[in-house]
């Protein structure tokens, strides 16, 4: 299980203007031009019981910022399997995959959301 405070961070991409009609659609590359860059900064804050509590900074395209003053927190939900693997959720609307390495102290993720469009991986390490 996780327990603990992470220091983590991601980059990614976000779908930009209208997108495709009727919206992103799952398992369809889009063209890298939708995309505008994401990054994120943040600590987490796991229970040991698949809950965690996000502190976290936002940053869309250069041009939007969200929690610049450390002030958006953000609930989670996450699972750990037998083999270090496991899914975890934010806000309940991001979902990412990841694999626990270096005995506990660090997280590799992809996100995996199927309807968002949003792209990401990242890197947690625990404090």
């Amino acid at each position: 299980s996780l327990n603990g405070s992470y220091a983590d961070s991601f980059s990614g991409f976000h779908p930009v203007g209208d997108g495709p009609p009727g919206g992103p659609q799952p398992h369809h590359p889009m063209p890298i031009n939708s995309f505008g860059a994401m990054y994120e900064v943040g600590l987490y804050t796991f229970d040991g019981a698949g809950g965690f509590m996000a502190r976290a900074v936002f940053n869309f395209s250069g041009g939007v910022l969200f929690g610049a003053g450390w002030d958006l927190n953000l609930p989670g939900t996450y699972t750990v399997n037998a083999d270090g693997t496991g899914t975890m959720t934010l806000a309940g609307l991001h979902r990412s995959n990841f694999v626990i390495g270096a005995g506990g102290n660090e997280l590799k993720y992809i996100g995996t959301d199927p309807d968002t469009g949003i792209i990401t991986g990242g890197s947690m390490v625990k404090q």
